[in-house]
């Protein structure tokens, strides 16, 4: 069996004016109540479901799993002797899905500790928001809002910023979106450029082409002695608002501080890594959840969720 090793990260749940929400409470219900093809919510070609859960000193755990209906998977045949393979398709057993991702969460009041595992952080809020509400709990949308690593910040401010790179997906890029303020804007400009090299209807091809594409953008003080204090000051503020904007489409960044200390997009974000033991495509969620706990704990006793 082998092993692998795992981020938890710890996010605030908050609705779209920002104001935190504890929806503990609603899920405990909920997860009592329902078994577990009663939890199943149907999201776009996925369902997402409440695998199992179990409570600690400090609030539930959860296994979220997901599954598209009807899925197979191409099957090859190893070490072919000849020039030509008799490749196929393998579904799943009669009465059976194939799993495609799964997540963890510890949910405490408005605090949400979360590992992936082909189930994105989004998508999970997103289900327990439709969780909710087919349940007729009246609530605005959630999301989940990363907390910061507080420490990855003040050496920012400290520091300043050199330069920043954006990696985002072409194919976001290519979609209509606001210009809010000059990440916004300038997402927007390099967007009508893409499109520009594809025309305005793109073909269902060119689009899969875009879903594997990822632009890079940067931006940089023209040396860190040259530029003046003004140049200094405006890419730190940028550099502050990139950290901030969880809206926007950036998959990943790099922020380079003007002493040469990068400071990457998972690591702005409060987590802690876990080794766990992997069992197929799946890992070992009491592992995962017992992890859970405990850092939940170190937060507390540093006092970081209240940050």
């Amino acid at each position: 069996m082998s092993r692998v090793h795992k981020r938890i990260y710890c996010f605030r749940v908050i609705n779209p004016a920002g104001a935190l929400v504890d929806c503990s409470a609603a899920l405990i219900d909920i997860s009592d109540k329902l078994s577990i093809g009663q939890t199943e919510i149907q999201m776009f070609e996925d369902v997402v479901r409440i695998q199992r859960f179990r409570d600690s000193p400090v609030g539930r755990l959860y296994h979220l799993a997901r599954y598209s209906p009807g899925t197979h998977s191409s099957t090859l045949t190893p070490k072919v002797a000849g020039k030509l393979d008799d490749e196929g398709v393998l579904g799943a057993p009669a009465g059976k899905e194939i799993k495609t991702g799964e997540c963890y969460a510890l949910v405490s009041e408005h605090n949400v500790l979360f590992c992936g595992h082909g189930l994105t952080h989004q998508k999970c809020a997103g289900y327990l928001f439709m969780l909710m509400r087919s349940q007729n709990y009246q609530l605005d949308p959630i999301k989940f809002h990363a907390s910061s690593n507080i420490d990855k910040v003040a050496i920012l401010n400290a520091q300043g910023a050199k330069s920043i790179r954006l990696n985002v997906n072409a194919y976001k890029l290519s979609l209509p979106k606001a210009d809010e303020g000059w990440l916004g804007g300038v997402l927007s400009s390099v967007g009508e450029e893409v499109m520009a090299l594809i025309g305005k209807d793109p073909t269902r091809s060119q689009e899969k082409s875009l879903q594997d594409m990822i632009v890079a953008l940067e931006i940089g003080l023209d040396g860190n002695s040259r530029a003046t204090v003004e140049s200094q000051s405006t890419i730190t503020d940028l550099a502050n608002e990139v950290l901030s904007d969880d809206d926007s489409p950036v998959d990943s960044f790099t922020i380079l501080t003007r002493d040469g200390t990068p400071i990457t997009s998972d690591d702005v974000k409060l987590h802690s890594t876990v080794s766990v033991d992997k069992n197929g495509t799946s890992v070992n969620h009491v592992a995962i959840w017992d992890a859970m706990v405990r850092y939940l704990g170190q937060l507390k006793n540093q006092k970081l969720l209240e940050q």
